[in-house]
Parts: structure tokens; sequence; C-alpha cells
């Protein structure tokens, strides 16, 4: 009877991990990526093809400027003491 009990738990295990792994992989209506209907996948297809918007082309060696102030680098002038009306 011992021995009977030794071949079944791992058999039992087995089946467990079968059902398991066949519940895990199912497709469900839960999960993301689920297309139902023509309308859902035409619209994936249009959005798929739909172009990207252009990256802005980094600055060019000669137009970087090591100033600290961002201020002074985009040309804009800082308000000194009398245009800023502190006292």
């Amino acid at each position: 009877m011992g021995v009977l009990v030794w071949w079944l738990l791992p058999l039992l295990a087995t089946v467990v991990a079968i059902a398991w792994l066949w519940w895990q992989g199912r497709t469900g209506a839960s999960q993301p990526g689920q297309v139902r209907s023509t309308k859902e996948l035409d619209r994936m297809r249009k959005a798929i093809e739909k172009p990207l918007p252009k990256r802005p082309e980094p600055p060019a060696a000669d137009q970087i400027q090591t100033g600290a102030n961002p201020a002074e680098s985009r040309g804009e002038s800082l308000p000194t003491d009398s245009q800023s009306g502190a006292a």
C-alpha cells in the first residue's frame, strides 16, 4: 500500500501542474490584446500605420553655448533690479 502512495503523489502533482499550466495559458476575455471583432482589428491596423512623430534634431556643435544661464542661451535678456520693480 505504501508503494501505491509513493506512485500516486508524483502522478497527482503532475496532473495538477498540467491543469494549472493549461489554466494560465488560456486566452480569456479579460486579458489585454484580445481581438474580438473586425472593428477592433481595423482600429489596431490604423494605429500601427499611423506615422510616429519626428524627433527633434540635436543642436549643432556651433549652436551649443556654455553659459550657465538658460535665458541667455535663448537670446533673452534678464531684467535688472530697476526693470524688475525691486526697490
